[in-house]
């Protein structure tokens, strides 16, 4: 077999264009770890200025406490909440908002209560005193749903911002079988009545006896 120039020059050319290959994707791969890296540690540097809102019972959250965290005073009309908010976190809490979900659904309780910054390791309201939140009646909301919201199922909700404009949610319910606080990223997920959940699991440990189906076609 007889090599030319034409030969070496054709397999170096093809030599150097798979360097050149493997070199761009090697560059690549660096800006996009780089990029990734610059992404964590501004998230780390973020989360060093992390706000945690929560409602702190006066007298805790045990089944019984729950019961009168929420309260009314009918003549004014005011919702009293039993506690304080504050600022477990590491950074302030802006634009914050307090909501009343009556029955977990979005919507139905008063208008969400403006809450002000809350730096880390303070709290909004006193000890030993309700925070009242004026509920002005509305269609949605009148003033009998009001007088029955502290014996309905209820959540508190609190939605709030980082120092970068990061949204926060903090949820507590009333529901005993629940953990009273949960937190997340975001604005908090829609709510649910615990009457219809309780209506679905019914409906499901029906189905699942034997000769359900048969029952279901018969009526």
């Amino acid at each position: 077999m007889t090599w030319s120039w034409t030969t070496f020059e054709s397999i170096a050319m093809g030599i150097g264009s798979l360097a050149t290959a493997a070199a761009a994707g090697f560059t690549a791969w660096m800006v996009f770890l780089t990029k990734k890296g610059i992404e964590q540690n501004r998230d780390q540097h973020r989360d060093t200025f992390r706000p945690m809102l929560v409602f702190v019972p006066h007298h805790g959250a045990s089944q019984e406490a729950r019961a009168h965290v929420v309260q009314v005073i009918a003549a004014q009309p005011t919702i009293k909440f039993w506690g304080t908010i504050r600022n477990i976190g590491t950074g302030p809490a802006i634009s914050g908002k307090m909501k009343l979900r009556v029955r977990g659904l979005e919507g139905y309780g008063p208008d969400p209560f403006d809450l002000p910054p809350i730096a880390a390791g303070e709290a909004y309201g006193k000890v030993g005193e309700h925070i009242p939140v004026p509920t002005p009646h509305r269609p949605q909301f009148n003033e009998t749903d009001a007088q029955l919201a502290p014996g309905e199922h209820w959540e508190i909700v609190l939605e709030y911002e980082d120092v970068f404009g990061r949204t926060f949610h903090t949820s507590h319910t009333k529901n005993p079988q629940l953990p009273w606080t949960t937190i997340g990223r975001g604005p908090a997920p829609k709510g649910r009545d615990p009457a219809v959940d309780a209506e679905i699991m019914q409906a499901m440990d029906l189905a699942s006896r034997p000769g359900a189906n048969h029952a279901a076609s018969v009526s």
